[in-house]
């Protein structure tokens, strides 16, 4: 093998530039290629190997040109990510997107900084700026395309608590098509293995691997320890962002929106929008607090429903079973006649007829056309979820603890077995965990369903079958 190292002179010395020097190769013989000598000091540019077997040569880098080619590389590719995440984000609008990119450049800029300061963490961790920023683009494939179905179902943004899915991938992909899954399978597959082939060819190509192994472990760290602090940093301005909300928010470009975080999302940009969601609602302790206050305001109320409830028979004190339906695929067609009318008479007549001789009325939901966790907790519990912000009750507050009061946990004190029957996962939400604390003795999800038949042009167990489980199930109860 012949080896020769290319070095530079000092401009001031006034003699030619180039200047040879011995080139120790490891585990090789190699003699010096004469080029001009030199007396002053000079700085190596690179190594150039040739190997006469294999007629191939190679180059290795020094290590402050390599990091500083490094660092272009992720900035650039985490200019084009943020584009690309913009332009899936706004369901492969290009013109949406740049117009986001040119009119709110600031907004953009952070984002891609936050790009920049991930490819920067995960290349520091693997020693791979080629793999780092894949790992990151592919992650980021992941979540618009979440992001753009979610929108489409219920016009609501990915958000950092979407997160507690990951253990429900399968139904959360079964809600999807298939062939759009698989779409974003193959383009997350392409671009690591692209990324991985680049980064092999380049390090047996450059010899990057040659590159000072007691030096860059020392940048590795700094590297890894500038960008988690930088993102920590970042991630805590936009989660409690109060001082960004007026002046300065104009100033950065930001428009902040807490009741509709569609368009939070849209104004200020996928990962602005997701930073900012990440905040839990924090309740300032009000004047006066005391665990003592609050026992005297149980004991008020408790007082005040025992003597309303002494003129009341308790329906739990009577022999009779009680079912409790949450329906979220129906509703009374005649309340929307305004708007949507319709012919062909009453559409519910037997529902109008047992509303109209029973105790019947309307209720407010917190939430429809997805999120019905958030109205049965409300509905079982009845408390607010607002104190949640946008957590999931049942995830961070009820299987936390043992038991939760709800009118199963009342009904149960009182003698009853309590059966929740859901015609789906038991795994969505957490159901089976948290249904348990708030007081149900037995918890049936569609797996263990008798009654699992669809409707024609339906994908998930038909109300009918919902409803013929619900029947066997009091059949079966003793009493």
């Amino acid at each position: 093998m012949l080896c020769f190292t290319l070095r530079l002179k000092p401009r001031k010395t006034g003699l030619p530039r180039w200047g040879a020097a011995p080139c120790a190769h490891r585990n090789s013989s190699h003699k010096t290629i004469p080029l001009l000598k030199s007396q002053r000091p000079q700085k190596v540019l690179y190594n150039i190997y040739v190997d006469n077997d294999r007629k191939k040569a190679k180059i290795v880098i020094s290590n402050r040109r390599y990091l500083i080619g490094s660092l272009i590389f992720l900035t650039a590719c985490a200019l084009i990510t943020a584009f690309i995440m913009e332009w899936r984000a706004r369901a492969g609008d290009a013109g949406e997107a740049l117009n986001f990119a040119t009119h709110n450049i600031r907004p953009f800029l952070i984002e891609a900084l936050v790009l920049l300061l991930l490819m920067l963490l995960i290349s520091s961790l693997l020693g791979d700026a080629i793999l780092g920023s894949g790992l990151v683009f592919a992650a980021f494939v992941v979540m618009t395309f979440v992001h753009v179905n979610k929108m489409a179902a219920r016009n609501e943004p990915f958000i950092p608590v979407d997160f507690t899915f990951i253990f429900n991938v399968g139904d959360v992909a079964s809600m999807t098509k298939p062939m759009d899954n698989a779409k974003q399978i193959v383009l997350i597959a392409a671009v690591l293995i692209v990324c991985v082939a680049v980064s092999v060819l380049l390090r047996r190509r450059a010899g990057v691997k040659q590159l000072s192994v007691r030096r860059l472990p020392r940048v590795r760290i700094a590297a890894f320890a500038f960008s988690v602090v930088m993102l920590l940093t970042l991630t805590y301005t936009f989660m409690f962002p109060k001082d960004l909300r007026t002046f300065e928010a104009k100033i950065m470009g930001f428009d902040f929106n807490d009741w509709d975080q569609s368009v939070n999302y849209k104004q200020n940009g996928f990962i602005i929008g997701f930073l900012y969601n990440m905040a839990i609602v924090r309740m300032d302790q009000p004047a006066g607090y005391s665990r003592e206050k609050i026992q005297d305001i149980v004991e008020k109320y408790e007082q005040q429903a025992a003597a309303e409830n002494a003129k009341r028979t308790d329906p739990a004190d009577s022999d009779v079973n009680i079912v409790y339906i949450m329906n979220e695929s129906f509703c009374n067609p005649n309340g929307f006649k305004k708007y949507f009318p319709y012919t062909g008479g009453n559409a519910v007549p037997n529902v109008e007829k047992i509303a109209a001789e029973n105790p019947s009325g309307y209720v407010v939901s917190p939430a429809f056309g997805g999120g019905t966790a958030l109205v049965e907790f409300e509905g079982i519990t009845g408390f607010s979820n607002w104190f949640h912000g946008v957590t999931l009750p049942y995830h961070f507050s009820v299987k936390k603890r043992a038991s939760f009061p709800s009118v199963a946990s009342y009904l149960k004190n009182k003698g009853y077995h309590t059966v929740a029957l859901h015609p789906y996962s038991g795994l969505m939400y957490d159901r089976r965990s948290a249904f348990k604390a708030m007081g149900f003795d037995d918890f049936t999800d569609k797996k263990e369903f008798t009654y699992t038949a669809k409707d024609r042009t339906g994908l998930y167990i038909s109300d009918r079958s919902a409803y013929r489980e619900l029947l066997k199930s009091l059949a079966d109860t003793d009493g």
